[in-house]
């Protein structure tokens, strides 16, 4: 069995997150590994038309507050220190493998739907976790 030392979780917030963090945790435990979390805001789409262009900055600024107090809340909870949360603002699956190749993890725990094939199983971020991560990755059903 392999032995690891820092484990990342990405979330994404909802309730279905305590569910990765407690597997997460539970190994990390075993193991004497780390954990840390991180949250990737998206980018929110550019709108336009007969109208002309929306300026999102102000939407990009909200979203990202409000996720740095959601990630507070969550790794609180699941007595996480703060230093091991991570938020980033871009594309969900570019972050999680920066930071993964970036900061020695050797785990990533992410959620599964558990429906029918491998793209609904996983859904499209953590199909991308798994197939681009150059480290273990547990899909967790949630």
């Amino acid at each position: 069995m392999a032995t690891y030392q820092h484990i990342l979780v990405p979330v994404d917030l909802s309730d279905d997150s305590d569910n990765l963090i407690a597997r997460a945790l539970d190994i990390a435990e075993k193991m004497d590994a780390a954990v840390s979390l991180l949250h990737v805001v998206e980018q929110p789409a550019s709108y336009g038309g007969a109208w002309g262009t929306w300026d999102t900055t102000g939407l990009e600024a909200q979203m990202l507050e409000q996720s740095r107090v959601k990630l507070a809340e969550i790794a609180e909870k699941n007595g996480i220190a703060s230093e091991r949360c991570h938020l980033e603002h871009g594309v969900p699956k570019v972050h999680i493998h920066e930071f993964s190749d970036n900061h020695g993890v050797d785990l990533v725990v992410v959620g599964s739907h558990g429906r029918q094939g491998v793209q609904l199983l996983l859904g499209s971020t953590a199909n991308a976790v798994l197939h681009g991560a150059s480290c273990d990755v547990l899909a967790v059903r949630v």
